[in-house]
């Protein structure tokens, strides 16, 4: 942009050409600029649209969710889980698992370390035997 303005102030020939090339350069950047955020959004959904793994469910109160896997992390403001709570695993990195509430996509999820959760077939057979 710098460069067109240095031109137009040097010719003073036809400066409504050079503005007009000046516009259609930031048009075109422009365009490129929408294009690279869609993108960047349709990534984002794409990540959201994530298969449902597996079931899992916490066998007891209290657990933490983190925000990545690891205590290194910190809490999530959804912390802790409740006894009971069904997660739907979108994500398994060693010891821990993300996970979501809702089967459906959402934008939410969060981390918990896998042995402190139980599949919910264990589940089932833990609450008969209560």
């Amino acid at each position: 942009m710098a460069l067109v303005i240095t031109l137009v102030r040097e010719k003073k020939r036809k400066p409504w050409f050079l503005s007009f090339v000046a516009f259609c350069v930031l048009i075109v950047v422009g365009e490129s600029m929408l294009l690279t955020t869609k993108t960047e959004k349709a990534e984002q959904k794409k990540e959201v649209k994530e298969e449902v793994l597996e079931v899992r469910v916490c066998p007891r109160g209290g657990i933490n969710i983190r925000t990545g896997p690891g205590t290194d992390y910190e809490k999530d403001p959804y912390s802790p889980l409740g006894k009971g709570e069904e997660l739907y695993i979108v994500q398994d990195e060693g010891d821990w698992v993300r996970f979501r509430f809702a089967e459906k996509n959402s934008d939410w999820s969060g981390w918990v370390k896998k042995d402190l959760t139980v599949s919910k077939v264990q589940w089932e057979s833990i609450k008969a035997e209560e």
